[in-house]
């Protein structure tokens, strides 16, 4: 299963970066390399660990493609580290690719809506209830639609109307910034995306490519661990209007400590070009639920990536055409990954400590 996973996420960035090509569209699509520098041992360690277990289990497929660095490459390529800080551990790096996600999905949906899609924007649904007779009743703020088929595209809304994901799939406030870049960062731009480990979770980093507007902008989202409870109360949150003052602080601070004297003075604009708060769908289990809901016939759900939509969603929604058009067959089973299925016990297992205003010291999954 862990094979199918790593060949799905492959096969999914590289499909996304093929169909924005072959239909030109214009969503900054580029296709690079990306480094996972470790800062903290214990993760080093599991690192090495992890990708040697998986280049043994395939060997010479491309999903199993790895390169590690030393703490010295790490600061000459890849320009991290406060000079000579020995809190680099190591990294990884592996192919990947960064896109404007944004302008994808508007381009996407223009060729949609030239084979006809009706697009109703500013039209929240509301409800969704079965029909005695069949099909499904969508309620929304400007009226209702019938519809033979329902597809829950929601991810980390998808409890709000279907009430067997509560608990199952949990809404997660996410914060990201957008940085100009410091005056000793390359003038040619950084060499690909990077994530940064550390004891208490990660940051992820994406440069705006050549080409594009505020190209060399650093764009860096994380920092969980700086919330309150180490992010505790940002699960269940759905409100995508306000932020954590102490995550978006350190998110702020971040770049110079990772990147030190290859840093530099900041731009004299200012760092923080732009901020933002965003709503992700995360599950007990660390999967996606892909399929028909048990007990409800021709409703089907895409959701909760956990944060890593960009390397699942595409692949997951050409596996719930594939079952929706009766085409769930061996073929099917043999690249989609049968974990990422929705499947009655996995209703079983929920979050437990997770949701706002509760108390407790330590997050929980209760089965």
């Amino acid at each position: 299963m862990a094979i199918k996973i790593a060949r799905l996420e492959l096969a999914n960035i590289r499909a996304v970066h093929a169909f924005a090509k072959a239909y030109g569209i214009d969503c900054e699509s580029n296709p690079c390399g990306t480094t996972d520098v470790v800062y903290d041992a214990k993760q080093w360690e599991m690192a090495q660990e992890a990708v040697k277990a998986l280049q043994a289990a395939m060997p010479g497929d491309d999903a199993s493609v790895y390169a590690f660095h030393s703490s010295e490459e790490v600061r000459e390529r890849f320009y991290c580290g406060k000079g000579g800080d020995e809190g680099v551990c190591g990294g990884v790096s592996y192919e990947a690719g960064s896109i404007n996600a944004y302008k994808f999905t508007i381009g996407v949906l223009m060729l949609c809506l030239e084979k006809g899609l009706n697009l109703q924007t500013n039209t929240p649904v509301t409800s969704v209830s079965r029909l005695s007779e069949g099909g499904y009743q969508v309620g929304t703020p400007r009226g209702t639609i019938r519809a033979r088929r329902v597809v829950m595209a929601t991810n980390g809304y998808t409890a709000h109307l279907l009430k067997r994901f509560q608990g199952v799939i949990v809404p997660l406030r996410g914060h990201v910034t957008a940085q100009r870049p410091g005056l000793n960062v390359p003038k040619d731009g950084l060499p690909g995306t990077y994530s940064f480990f550390y004891e208490k979770g990660f940051d992820y980093m994406i440069p705006r490519p050549k080409g594009c507007e505020f190209q060399g902008d650093v764009v860096i989202g994380g920092r969980l661990s700086s919330a309150v409870s180490e992010g505790l109360y940002e699960y269940g949150s759905t409100d995508d209007t306000a932020e954590d003052e102490d995550t978006m602080r350190d998110l702020h601070n971040t770049l110079p400590w990772y990147f030190g004297d290859n840093w530099g003075d900041d731009h004299s604009e200012g760092r923080v070009r732009h901020k933002w708060t965003g709503i992700m769908g995360y599950s007990p289990d660390g999967l996606p639920f892909v399929g028909e809901m048990p007990g409800g016939k021709d409703l089907w759900v895409s959701a909760s990536f956990q944060g890593h939509g960009m390397a699942f969603c595409w692949m997951s929604a050409r596996a719930l055409v594939e079952m929706m058009e009766g085409r769930d067959d061996e073929e099917l089973r043999r690249w989609f990954p049968g974990v990422f299925r929705i499947a009655e016990p996995r209703f079983d297992v929920k979050f437990d400590g997770r949701m706002p205003h509760t108390h407790g010291e330590s997050p929980a999954i209760k089965q």
